[in-house]
């Protein structure tokens, strides 16, 4: 058997370090509320950098992505991080807006559940009517680069009048207060596409 000292002096001083570069990474995750620090979420094979903040009128998601060679920046404005709001793009917006109230949504895990129907305009003419709809369904964890988080696993399904609608799985984390992670699925659970991230910090 191989003496502990038969190891090169690089591969020793390797193992050493790595807790040392872990605790360093983790030291600096994000872990306050985006209300109270801003992050950034990137996403590097297909090109997606979400940043993330609270201002005077909401949640705000600034996402620069990559589409056909090109970047497009697009803005949503939500009262919370778990419901889509209103989009901006190119001198368009769109606008939802929500029948139900909206304080029980950050006691969706308890709840389980919370239901309303939305409404979909565009200058001040509707597009759509339907039913939105938030489903808890379990808690684990995942990570963000080196950042480990828990996060709720919450189905969101918004169903326009007479038509079933998309079902997406949102990783939500109640430590951060945003959405870290999203798959769309088919009705059956099979997976269609989804975002996650490769890195996230916070934006000084």
């Amino acid at each position: 058997m191989k003496r502990l000292t038969a190891y090169p002096c690089a591969t020793m001083a390797f193992f050493l370090a790595l807790p040392a570069a872990q605790a360093h990474a983790a030291s600096s995750c994000p872990v306050e509320p985006v209300s109270v620090t801003p992050v950034e979420l990137t996403r590097m094979d297909s090109y997606i950098r979400n940043t993330q903040s609270w201002g005077p009128s909401g949640f705000v998601t600034t996402s620069l992505s990559e589409r056909s060679g090109k970047r497009v920046t697009t803005t949503y404005l939500t009262q919370h991080p778990l419901l889509p709001g209103s989009l901006s793009r190119d001198g368009m917006r769109i606008d939802l807006s929500y029948d139900s109230p909206l304080e029980d949504i950050p006691r969706l895990k308890t709840i389980k559940r919370w239901r309303s129907g939305y409404t979909a305009s565009m200058d001040g003419e509707v597009l759509e009517r339907g039913t939105f709809e938030l489903r808890y369904k379990h808690s684990t964890s995942i990570y963000v680069g080196a950042c480990r988080y828990i996060v709720w696993v919450v189905q969101q399904q918004m169903s326009p009048e007479g038509r079933p609608g998309d079902i997406f799985e949102q990783h939500f984390s109640p430590e951060l207060s945003t959405i870290i992670g999203t798959m769309k699925k088919s009705a059956e659970g099979k997976r269609l596409s989804g975002v996650f991230f490769d890195q996230i910090r916070v934006v000084e």
